[in-house]
């Protein structure tokens, strides 16, 4: 299959991308070129669900409608009332490192009734962010903890969209409980 082929289909079609992703994550050179398509950066900035398949391996997504439509929704206030085991902090996990990969000078707190709440969220996020060569070498060290994630501030040109502006400052996440 042709490069610009490839990237119509990753861009169209949601079933390919999740079948493509896990590949990706095993070899971020590819997953490099990849992101440095306008399109896909694009992509990757505008849709969470896109970047959750992409850039997080869920490919259970595709056929999580509900699930990708409160990835999607981008009210700055969200309730979402569902059952135990609905997934609740795994789809908010991916929302806040869709916000601090995409969205530059961001700092993102969770914030639950219980720290153990709070810290199973953020162990969604790290445990993501380990897994996905990309995502891991944006971490900042020192300075990430067992309750603090922060991302690198400087640019880079083959990193994921936040840092494409030279301003950025990094982003954060924290956690805690209330």
């Amino acid at each position: 299959m042709e490069k610009e082929e490839f990237i119509n289909r990753l861009l169209n079609d949601i079933n390919f991308t999740a079948s493509s992703s896990e590949q990706l994550m095993t070899a971020p050179k590819a997953l490099k070129e990849v992101i440095r398509y306008e399109r896909i950066r694009q992509k990757l900035i505008e849709d969470p669900v896109f970047f959750a398949i992409l850039m997080c391996n869920d490919k259970w997504l595709v056929n999580a409608p509900e699930h990708q439509k409160l990835l999607r929704d981008m009210h700055p206030r969200q309730v979402a009332i569902c059952g135990r085991g609905w997934g609740k902090s795994l789809v908010f996990s991916r929302k806040n490192l869709w916000v601090i990969y995409t969205k530059p000078k961001i700092e993102s707190l969770i914030i639950s009734s219980t720290q153990r709440q709070s810290m199973i969220m953020f162990d969604y996020c790290y445990h993501t962010i380990q897994t996905n060569p990309l995502m891991r070498e944006m971490i900042k060290h020192p300075g990430t903890t067992r309750t603090t994630i922060r991302l690198k501030a400087h640019w880079a040109e083959d990193s994921l969209p936040c840092h494409a502006h030279p301003t950025s400052s990094g982003a954060i996440i924290r956690t805690g409980s209330s």
